[in-house]
């Protein structure tokens, strides 16, 4: 079906977004000026897990951005060096200037971590100019059927009984993963990749809680207690809060190793400061002398079968080995908390079927993936959002480039 045939019979949008969360939204404001767009949205309401990121504050961005904070299962480092380059700190101060938001670093849990100040609400400022612009429609409520593309055209269908189909020139999938399950969310992302034989990784929890073997179920003990500690894995360093529950292990640390962790074992090192020749001549108890909450230490204690007791010369090598192992505890944990409990979702499509300058795919022309759709995943702090906002940037601007070449 040609284009041209279907010009005067049908209404064309230039662009569809699928999907309004932080990728689609901030897209449609870089479209909005110049070009026919209409956004589709499953839920009822836009941003749903933007309103929510952050505690409820939004997230924005970080300092400290790299793709040293970042996880991609094809390991292509090269498209989000690229895209973070492109779109660096710089942009989203100039972003918030323009859109009158002020935003606060706040380092309490994550370091560089910056957010939208007084709680103002980074979603309704998106929506506000969208909705003032006369190119857009948004559409809610619409679950998307099929897409089909026949010669130079999208064929767009719907479960909707008011608008069952419409036709696009681009489509740009920014439909997410499957996080926060409790909300609704979509992984149209994947079924398309499947319909255009594009290359995909399968979703799964990440920035989550992980669950116990049995050896460390006295955790679960601990429920409610924090300390500040140290993870290796994969030869990656990972630093920060470590909260102990009812059904396992997270807080910020443990979210951030769920990253990266897929099997096998991780080194946790609950003293990351301490260093024990400066209380070797103590004799105090090993309780008081360890920089660690005391339940903690007796329930350690306890699965040595130990209980506390003073330093003294007959002791010093019990109590080194102790500190050895508390500094080098290896633990493989048993699972995660799962969708429901996950901030984002690793996995989506492969980077390598993406054009690095512009997130079009590659064997399918006029077709995008951006945001959580993507293979890249980022540590807790702002990175996710940064990486949704520097994909639609670099993928707006393509489309733009795009329209312009051909007027």
């Amino acid at each position: 079906m040609k284009l041209e045939n279907l010009k005067n019979k049908i209404d064309i949008f230039d662009v569809v977004i699928i999907g309004a969360g932080a990728s689609g939204l901030f897209l449609a404001n870089i479209l909005k000026d110049s070009l026919k767009v209409a956004i589709f949205e499953k839920n009822k309401i836009v941003g749903s897990k933007l309103r929510i990121s952050g505690g409820g504050k939004t997230n924005i961005s970080n300092l400290y951005i790299s793709d040293d904070n970042f996880f991609s299962f094809n390991k292509n480092i090269a498209i989000i060096s690229h895209n973070i380059k492109k779109f660096g700190i710089d942009k989203i101060f100039k972003f918030c200037k323009n859109n009158n938001l002020n935003y606060i670093k706040d380092e309490r849990l994550i370091n560089g971590a910056i957010f939208c100040k007084n709680n103002i609400n980074l979603t309704d400022i998106l929506l506000t100019n969208i909705q003032k612009s006369k190119n857009i429609k948004l559409n809610l409520s619409h679950e998307i059927l099929t897409i089909n593309k026949i010669d130079n055209i999208f064929n767009v269908r719907f479960n909707n009984i008011f608008d069952k189909e419409v036709f696009a020139k681009k489509i740009v999938i920014a439909s997410g993963g499957i996080s926060y399950s409790d909300l609704i969310v979509s992984d149209i992302s994947i079924k398309i990749a499947e319909q255009f034989n594009i290359n995909f990784y399968k979703f799964t929890p990440a920035l989550v809680g992980l669950t116990l073997q049995t050896e460390q179920f006295w955790f679960k003990n601990l429920s409610g207690v924090s300390i500040l500690a140290e993870a290796k894995i994969n030869n990656k360093i990972l630093k920060g809060s470590m909260l102990f529950t009812h059904r396992g292990i997270s807080g910020p640390l443990v979210m951030n190793i769920s990253l990266y962790w897929q099997k096998g074992e991780i080194v946790l090192n609950f003293l990351p400061n301490f260093v024990i020749k400066n209380i070797l001549d103590s004799k105090k108890q090993v309780s008081s002398l360890l920089p660690l909450p005391k339940n903690f230490i007796l329930a350690f204690l306890e699965t040595k079968r130990l209980s506390d007791f003073n330093l003294n010369k007959n002791n010093i090598n019990i109590f080194e080995e102790l500190v050895y192992e508390l500094q080098n505890y290896n633990f493989a944990p048993a699972g995660n908390f799962g969708f429901s409990k996950a901030e984002v979702s690793r996995g989506g499509i492969d980077t390598n079927s993406l054009n690095i300058d512009t997130f079009e795919v590659l064997n399918t022309k006029n077709l995008y993936f951006i945001g959580e759709a993507v293979d890249v995943t980022g540590e807790l702090g702002g990175f996710n959002l940064h990486w949704a906002f520097a994909s639609a940037t670099s993928c707006g601007d393509s489309i733009l480039n795009d329209f312009k070449k051909n007027i």
